[in-house]
Order: structure tokens, then sequence, then C-alpha cells
């Protein structure tokens, strides 16, 4: 069983502007796994203009991992 914390939803008109709220959301992730190092990040498209992005204890500490609904 995985245990996820601080998730944040975006979606966006655009790609562009998508891909610029992912960075910020994955950098601002990076930083609170830099804390614990127990956690790795979780990105997941729900759509191609709706993403969540979380720290998940499933994931290796220093690992992104992308999937796909």
């Amino acid at each position: 069983m995985s245990s996820t914390t601080e998730c944040i939803g975006r979606t966006a008109s655009n790609r562009i502007a998508l891909e610029e709220q992912l960075e910020a959301v994955h950098g601002y992730l990076q930083q609170l796994a830099m804390a614990t190092k127990t956690h790795g990040i979780l990105v997941t498209r729900h759509r191609a203009d709706h993403y969540t992005a979380s720290l998940s204890s499933s994931v290796p500490f220093g690992v992104t991992l992308e999937v796909d609904l």
C-alpha cells in the first residue's frame, strides 16, 4: 500500500501553460521530498489538459514516475 501527500492538481487551456505549471509543481515537490528523502514524485495524467502531482511512498526517492489514467 502506498501513501501520498501534498497532491496538487493542474488544468490548463494550452500545452505551454500546462508544462509551465507542471514544472513549477515538480520543483515544489522536489523541495518537499528533499526534507524526508523517503518519497518520490508521482505525476498522473487524467486528461490531456489535467494532471495531478504528489509525493508518493510507492515511488523511490529521487524518481519521478509519470502515469496515464
